[in-house]
């Protein structure tokens, strides 16, 4: 019964590969496999806390070139990085205590890694982005570092992303505004939104999540935070107004949130080798896939309501893919 379950349930495509979710309120990180219902822990999952084999509201998660998981552990105002088959974690930046100095982090949301290794993280708390080259013992900032709504300015960035020239993205969540960094720059140029919070097309509400799409489009989560928008949005390069390709529906005709054509609080994104995305659907305690052009998403991981099985999750955050 098991397995016929988990093939009626789950979507089997062959061009996924395995999703890596950051669990935030069971203080863990799953990974499931496409097709399978219940995911396996790979990080923490040892009870809330700060030793180096737990984690505290992780966030945000990336996947370095070694297959290394990079977690966003939010509440212990670290990133930690967790090899492959590794029983703990190591700390990489941050671990110093909640702060603003240059080795502190407060609330790390997001993390991206770039070609090189250096780790960019969303340190929401003190409103900025640093970077932390491998084995460093502090960050650099390389966005923002006071709150506002200046173009140099951030206030409380949580998702980053990296595209091909080592430009920095950042959700910039309370100014309603996706911006880019590029390397060395003093101010950021707005990619989207910034217009305040609405559910017009030039327009977000409280975005959360940014990734890279593959033509160099820019997806971006709308978590909402004043106008509940609750979709994902497509931006071109210098586009003046975004596409919505997922959720932005309201409730279904049942009066629900929980239908696959809708998203409730959606964080994490990250770009699908078919050209749609997967995307964190927080409210509703899942991880869907939306395929180009598709009306509504598919079920790659839990949804099997909140909870702590293997087959669960608790309002999750973060989401990475695990190159194939």
């Amino acid at each position: 019964m098991g397995a016929k379950y988990a093939f009626l349930s789950f979507h089997i495509l062959s061009v996924l590969p395995d999703i890596i979710v950051a669990d935030t309120d069971n203080h863990r990180v799953l990974q499931f496999s496409p097709g399978v219902k219940d995911g396996k822990v790979i990080a923490g999952g040892n009870g809330e806390g700060d030793e180096l084999n737990q984690l505290c509201v992780p966030c945000g998660v990336a996947v370095d070139s070694d297959g290394s998981l990079i977690i966003a552990d939010c509440g212990n105002d670290r990133v930690v990085r967790w090899t492959v088959g590794a029983k703990e974690g190591t700390v990489v930046a941050g671990g110093n205590g909640e702060g603003k100095e240059l080795n502190q982090l407060s609330c790390p949301c997001g993390v991206a890694v770039t070609k090189d290794g250096t780790i960019i993280v969303g340190d929401c708390g003190n409103h900025r982005a640093v970077a932390w080259a491998k084995g460093a013992k502090e960050g650099r900032i390389v966005a923002g570092g006071k709150e506002g709504s200046a173009l140099s300015e951030l206030s409380s960035p949580n998702g980053v992303a990296v595209d091909e020239e080592g430009a920095v993205y950042i959700a910039d969540i309370k100014n309603d505004r996706v911006v880019k960094w590029a390397a060395g720059a003093k101010e950021g140029v707005v990619v989207a939104g910034g217009k305040g919070a609405g559910p017009e097309s030039d327009k977000i509400d409280g975005p959360c999540g940014v990734a890279m799409a593959c033509n160099g489009d820019v997806l971006i989560s709308e978590r909402g935070s004043q106008v509940r928008n609750f979709r994902v949005t497509r931006w071109s390069q210098g586009a003046k107004e975004g596409t919505s390709v997922a959720g932005g529906t309201g409730q279904a005709a049942n009066g629900s949130r929980s239908a696959l054509e809708c998203l409730d609080m959606p964080w994490g994104i990250a770009q699908a080798p078919d050209g749609g995305f997967i995307v964190v659907d927080s409210g509703n305690h899942r991880v869907v896939h939306w395929a180009p052009n598709a009306e509504t998403g598919t079920l790659v991981a839990a949804g099997n309501g909140r909870g702590s099985g293997l087959s669960q999750v608790k309002s999750p955050c973060g989401v990475a893919l695990v190159p194939k």
